[in-house]
């Protein structure tokens, strides 16, 4: 059965459930909605975190630590969040600006000591270009260098801001600053960079934003499976194995409950305008914004080898966290899968039909 049709069939059958249970108890669908969707996409265990603004989250493990061992997962293990990292970086960058350290609108290379650029239209790329992915980097038009670091002169050892600088010196921009939006990992690469220009540390200033996220190694293992057994991902020879070298493109640990607890509050993101041109949903200030009748909502994904997260911050203020120690196919239609099914268990218009 497609895993599509396998996790409509677990939401028609955990809302028929919840219908019928309504008037009898305070059963909440939730943890077998997302339990469902891990078994679809073959994901060995995961925890969540979600509840309203303003009230108290439930925390929940799903599905095992250790698929080998069949060690249930512990509903605060720490996992890796993969670009989940990038609100948080965007946040601490919010932070320096608020506090009159660094402009948003002035141009990055005014404010930071790089090299002399490949493309001097990048002489003109600001922070807030960035943090709307609006900066001309294109993967799909050239290559990600996060991903292929070779071909900037990089080593897959690298972090993410000395290749963030290779790129700078080495690579034509795809598109001229601000004039269209194309998701980019190396931007935030350039972001982690700053903050260490500015004397502020990438983990002291995402720690500050977000008590409990950290950076580096975790005891929490993910898993890669290679066809006839599970394999930890750091013990792999994946591009990404060491995952905290993406810095704050995508390296950060957190449990569930500590990224709700970032997540949850408001954002200013959920108030800033649409880019000139923008024809449904957008980024903004390190998220991406889905307009919708009931509000505007929240939403990020991480995807890589051995790891998916995702969280929602919806118009109702309601949140929710998901991390997983195991990696699935194709990031985006996963998680278009889970949003839809989220929204619908909420009675929201997400996004368009």
């Amino acid at each position: 059965m497609p895993k599509i049709l396998l996790l409509f069939v677990a939401i028609c059958v955990t809302v028929a459930a919840a219908l019928f249970l309504n008037t009898r108890s305070p059963w909440d669908p939730l943890p077998e909605l997302l339990d469902a969707f891990r078994t679809a996409h073959s994901l060995p265990g995961g925890v969540i975190t979600y509840g309203p603004r303003g009230g108290q989250p439930s925390v929940y493990g799903l599905g095992d630590a250790d698929p080998g061992a069949r060690r249930p997962m512990d509903a605060n293990a720490r996992l890796h969040i993969a670009s989940l990292t990038k609100p948080l970086t965007a946040n601490a960058v919010l932070s320096l600006a608020e506090a009159g350290v660094i402009a948003l609108d002035t141009p990055l290379a005014a404010q930071m000591d790089l090299p002399p650029p490949f493309d001097p239209r990048a002489l003109d790329i600001t922070r807030r270009h960035i943090l709307s992915h609006r900066a001309g980097f294109d993967w799909r038009a050239s290559f990600d260098p996060v991903f292929a670091p070779e071909r900037v002169g990089g080593t897959p050892d690298m972090p993410c801001p000395a290749l963030a600088r290779l790129t700078w010196a080495s690579r034509p921009l795809d598109h001229a600053p601000d004039t269209s939006e194309h998701y980019a990992n190396i931007g935030y690469c350039l972001l982690s960079e700053l903050l260490a220009a500015k004397d502020h540390d990438l983990y002291q200033s995402v720690a500050q934003v977000a008590p409990g996220v950290n950076f580096g190694a975790i005891a929490q293992p993910h898993w890669l499976f290679d066809g006839a057994k599970w394999l930890p991902l750091a013990t792999t020879d994946t591009l990404h194995s060491d995952p905290s070298l993406l810095a704050g493109a995508g390296g950060a640990n957190s449990t569930a409950a500590a990224y709700w607890r970032f997540a949850v509050q408001s954002h200013m993101a959920q108030t800033s305008a649409a880019p000139e041109g923008a024809d449904g949903s957008y980024y903004a200030l390190g998220w991406r914004v889905w307009p919708g009748p009931q509000g505007p909502h929240l939403t990020h994904f991480g995807h890589l080898p051995g790891i998916f997260s995702a969280v929602f911050v919806l118009s109702d203020g309601f949140t929710l966290v998901a991390l997983f120690n195991g990696g699935v196919q194709d990031g985006a239609r996963a998680f278009s899968e889970l949003f839809d099914a989220v929204c619908f268990l909420r009675e929201l218009t997400c996004r368009p039909s």
